[in-house]
């Protein structure tokens, strides 16, 4: 096939990227002074390599790499338009496409380079707590209905089963669920005489609401500031935000619960299928989750 632009018998990859008078008057206004040469005698896979390679700064602010490739992509582009739909653009306005496209590029990456951090495989599971600790987790489940509930267990320091609870709470919103889940579960481990309890839940907003010295003032007040009632007794408490990897257990009793008739109800016996989150959790099952670095 001819060059349409500019009558050359064959135009190849190479021709339509470098060799056409069109483009070479783009690249011409681009390439730095000196290297003429090389630049227009390599073959095309030779060619491609010691420009995306190099390390020259274009106007000492555009990385040689990245304006090559939008030069190349932009050559491309034009000849289709001039060929297929009649579109003539000026060398001027593509140098200037391509400085801006360039620019736009390189924008976004270091945006990206500066504010995305990296994030990494790591494995969570339950970990039980050590000699005299018990370990309370709860969790909140709330569905599209509008329905809510919450569920918890207490195990002590070989992961055994102490105690556990589940609500139907009715109609709720899901961090209503997940401090109820919490109140309850604080109450439960207090009428039974534990004093020193390591607490999970992972509702990173029910940790900072119970963190924040002030109480504000929402629709969930008041269990905040009976949960905060209950931490101040004379008792070790330790709350502490987990992944869900670490509570599936717990959010099994607590979308369990739903099943159940509206109220909370105490199991002082493994239900019926938490039995395989007791197990799971106590041979130290882990899950993988992608966090930051």
């Amino acid at each position: 096939m001819s060059c349409a632009r500019c009558g050359c018998v064959v135009e190849n990859t190479l021709h339509v990227l470098r060799d056409c008078p069109s483009a070479k008057h783009v690249w011409s206004s681009l390439i730095p002074h000196g290297i003429n040469h090389q630049f227009f005698s390599l073959n095309l896979r030779d060619w491609m390599l010691y420009n995306l390679r190099n390390l020259w700064k274009y106007d000492g602010m555009f990385d040689w790499p990245c304006l090559f490739g939008v030069t190349v992509w932009g050559l491309w582009f034009w000849r289709n338009q001039n060929l297929h739909n009649g579109v003539f653009t000026s060398k001027s306005n593509v140098v200037m496409d391509i400085k801006i496209r360039t620019e736009e590029i390189q924008k976004v990456n270091q945006s990206c380079l500066v504010h995305v951090a990296m994030k990494i495989e790591k494995y969570f599971g339950w970990v039980a707590p050590t000699w005299p600790w018990f370990k309370l987790n709860t969790d909140g489940a709330h569905k599209s209905s509008g329905l809510s509930s919450a569920g918890g267990l207490i195990r002590n320091c070989n992961g055994e089963w102490t105690i556990g609870f589940g609500m139907n709470i009715g109609v709720g919103t899901i961090t209503g669920a997940e401090l109820w889940g919490l109140y309850q579960g604080l109450c439960l481990a207090w009428d039974n005489g534990i004093q020193q309890l390591q607490v999970e839940v992972d509702s990173l907003c029910v940790t900072r609401l119970v963190a924040d010295d002030e109480i504000r003032p929402n629709g969930h007040a008041s269990l905040v500031r009976g949960i905060k009632e209950l931490l101040n007794r004379t008792w070790q408490v330790q709350v502490k935000h987990v992944y869900r990897e670490s509570n599936f257990a717990a959010d099994f009793l607590a979308n369990s619960a739903l099943s159940l008739p509206v109220g909370l109800h105490i199991f002082n016996s493994l239900p019926l299928g938490a039995g395989f989150w007791i197990r799971h959790d106590s041979i130290g099952v882990s899950h993988p989750r992608f966090v930051l670095a």
